[in-house]
């Protein structure tokens, strides 16, 4: 079993195609708690048409944020099976 430091250049190095299109960079992982953390850099392809970062984004981040914490806590790949998010205030 990797550290958590080899786990995250890992999984850097092997980016899934979802975090390269979002933007997203794994900065650590803690498998013993089965928790993640992310960096992510919006691009201007993800503002939806009154200026704001859309929904849709920010759902794709909790989900690579949930998938890269389950791999660390689990050593397999999850499937999300149900996800849903609620905006409050514009991001």
């Amino acid at each position: 079993m990797p550290t958590d430091e080899e786990l995250v250049d890992q999984l850097n190095a092997s980016k899934p195609p979802a975090n390269e299109t979002i933007g997203g960079t794994i900065r650590s992982v803690d498998q013993a708690a089965g928790t993640a953390v992310f960096e992510f850099t919006p691009t201007g392809g993800v503002v939806n048409a009154a200026g704001f970062i859309g929904a849709g984004y920010i759902t794709q981040m909790l989900d690579q944020a949930c998938a890269i914490a389950g791999i660390g806590h689990t050593g397999r790949v999850p499937t999300t099976l149900e996800s849903k998010s609620s905006c409050l205030r514009a991001l």
